[in-house]
């Protein structure tokens, strides 16, 4: 079912032996989440298995009902009219923010707050009131501390008309014409003006941009987007909005179309059976999770560190803080049907360590997910994940290299990407090769080892790890530490080297996926596989014999697995650099059958 383009999901059908208008009441059947939650889960009357005896011979008829406006949701406000959405700023405001800044207590505890006011961006949009609506680019003075809120959205896929450059910069501090601004951030300016709030940060318009002489700004403010998006009383998440063009301000699908449809079934003889159908209905973490913004590499970062976002999505607006996750359509508190991870991530750093530690997932999932997400550069991938990673270090205070963290640098450097397609070198980040940040994939799935958060908190078991220890890292940034881009980076180890020849051993390219060697002839050749870390390959690379360093021989497996490496020169240090170029899982005898030798080599 789709609209505009726009997929609405899927339609879900209810049997039962009544027609729904007698078996629920009116306030639930005017929304179709309610009906779903009371068919498929409190319901007696529902029974799937009736599909199975339904005669061949059959009579459809529609069940005529009255529904006295039942098909329009009522809850969910019309943001295409003014008054639809001062009706939801109101919400926002009175419902949402302020019990949220008054009574919960996890939401502002990481918040940098004197006398209730945290300190102001760099630059903000001062963007006056309803009744003096002027727009200016205003500058932070020293210690000034004032409410804001901050703008979450996706550019899209041409460049903004409108931005803050090294030219502009001093005429938009006098005025900003409101009419040239994409509709994403009018409307933005809007609301944050219903909300009675005086400033609003947008990082196309509060951070210089496109200075190729002084790329300092961007670097420097970069670093400080974690702490912006902390700080914001909320968060404006332009969830369901693929472009900078298409604005807050959505119509909402769920109002253009039915909450249920209900039609009888006669069956000869027997007793007639009442099918409702309703729209593909999804909670409010699939909504927040699922949209275009979700797609976007810097709105993890948004996300997570957000104490409270607004979603504006396509089928109603959402609330999303430490203690509730909520909408328009149960403004108390949402009926959760689906978690997704990154929201998980985000309620456990706003919590404690425990929480994490006890948290569903780990952080070689959380990287096969953030590996997957857009980015205009991928060299922004380490700055876009730095917030993260620091607040991650304020529960554990272990230190990170290009994606892998201290004390498990082994487990960290065993990924590889399945089934990819990928970019050309040319556009790969610079980070060392045996970081996983420096994936090119257009499609595919990075899979790490699953590297639960609790074990973040805990040092590595030696006897989990045969015969390879980390002497030493050190990596290169150009940046602010955590914050900036790592360049360059060391890892010197010691392990056993061995040669392997992939023609030898049967492997042969997949027929399907660009960068996935086989062996048809193993016993499992689903497990056992080399992974080239990007293609396409050069002529002749795969041939040959390759210089394999073990990574690890899991005890309960006939396998054992490998990085393949290439030698790149000798290192001031004495010893021989090589580069990572691909992943190899393969029967455990034969590394024994190559005859490895121990050696200390420096990864780079």
């Amino acid at each position: 079912m789709s609209a505009g383009g726009k997929d609405l999901g899927w339609v879900r059908t209810y049997i039962t032996r009544a027609p729904v208008e007698e078996l629920l009441g009116s306030d639930i059947l005017r929304d179709a989440s309610l009906i779903r939650h009371e068919l498929e889960y409190d319901s007696p009357w529902f029974d799937s298995s009736m599909f199975g005896q339904v005669d061949h011979t059959i009579q459809w008829e529609i069940h005529a009902t009255q529904r006295d406006g039942a098909s329009m949701p009522p809850k969910i406000c019309d943001l295409t009219t003014e008054a639809g959405q001062q009706e939801i700023a109101e919400l926002v405001k009175h419902q949402w923010l302020e019990r949220c800044c008054t009574l919960h207590k996890r939401c502002g505890g990481l918040q940098d707050r004197h006398q209730g006011l945290p300190p102001l961006p760099t630059r903000v949009l001062d963007v006056g009131t309803l009744e003096q609506p002027h727009l200016r680019l205003h500058v932070a003075g020293i210690g000034e501390r004032e409410e804001y809120t901050c703008l979450s959205y996706c550019w899209g896929t041409g460049v903004l008309k409108f931005e803050t450059t090294t030219a502009t910069v001093d005429d938009l501090r006098k005025h900003i014409p409101f009419p040239a601004l994409p509709k994403t951030i009018q409307d933005a300016i809007v609301f944050t003006r219903r909300l009675q709030v005086r400033y609003l940060w947008v990082d196309a318009l509060c951070i210089i941009q496109n200075d190729n002489s002084n790329p300092s700004d961007w670097q420097v403010e970069a670093a400080r987007f974690g702490t912006y998006y902390q700080n914001a009383l909320c968060t404006l998440a332009a969830s369901g909005s693929g472009d900078s063009s298409e604005g807050l301000f959505l119509p909402s699908l769920d109002r253009m179309y039915p909450t249920y449809f209900c039609t009888r079934l006669h069956r000869n003889s027997k007793e007639s059976l009442y099918y409702t159908w309703t729209p593909g209905f999804h909670d409010a973490p699939w909504l927040a999770s699922s949209g275009p913004l979700s797609a976007r590499g810097w709105a993890v970062q948004e996300r997570i560190l957000s104490p409270r976002i607004v979603h504006f999505t396509r089928r109603c607006v959402i609330w999303e803080c430490a203690e509730l996750l909520a909408s328009e359509r149960s403004p108390g508190q949402e009926i959760i049907m689906f978690d997704d991870s990154i929201g998980e991530l985000r309620r456990a750093l706003l919590e404690s360590s425990t929480t994490l530690e006890r948290s569903q997932g780990g952080w070689g999932t959380f990287c096969g997910l953030y590996v997957q997400k857009g980015f205009t550069r991928l060299s922004d991938r380490l700055p876009a994940l730095s917030g993260v990673v620091q607040r991650i270090q304020s529960h554990n205070g272990l230190e990170f290299y290009a994606g892998l963290w201290e004390n498990h640098i082994i487990e960290g450097l065993d990924w590889y990407i399945h089934h990819q397609r990928g970019l050309p070198d040319s556009q790969a980040p610079i980070v060392p090769s045996w970081s996983w940040i420096k994936s090119t994939m257009l499609t595919g799935w990075l899979i790490c080892q699953p590297m639960s958060w609790g074990n973040l908190f805990k040092p590595r078991k030696d006897d989990e790890i045969i015969d390879l220890r980390i002497l030493s890292i050190s990596t290169r940034d150009y940046g602010h530490g955590v914050d900036g881009v790592t360049t360059s980076g060391v890892i010197t180890v010691a392990g056993e080297l061995g040669m392997l020849n992939l023609i030898e051993l049967g492997y042969e390219k997949h027929p399907t996926w660009d960068n996935q060697w086989h062996n048809e002839k193993s016993e499992d050749p689903h497990a056992k596989g080399v992974h080239w870390d990007r293609v396409p390959l050069e002529e002749g690379e795969v041939h040959g014999d390759h210089i394999c360093l073990r990574l690890r021989a899991d005890s309960s497996y006939w396998y054992a697995r490998a990085l393949i490496l290439r030698r790149e020169r000798m290192g001031e240090d004495g010893f021989t650099q090589y580069q990572r170029v691909g992943h190899i899982v393969f029967d455990r005898d034969i590394w024994d059958r190559c005859k490895p030798v121990r050696k200390v080599i420096q990864l780079i």
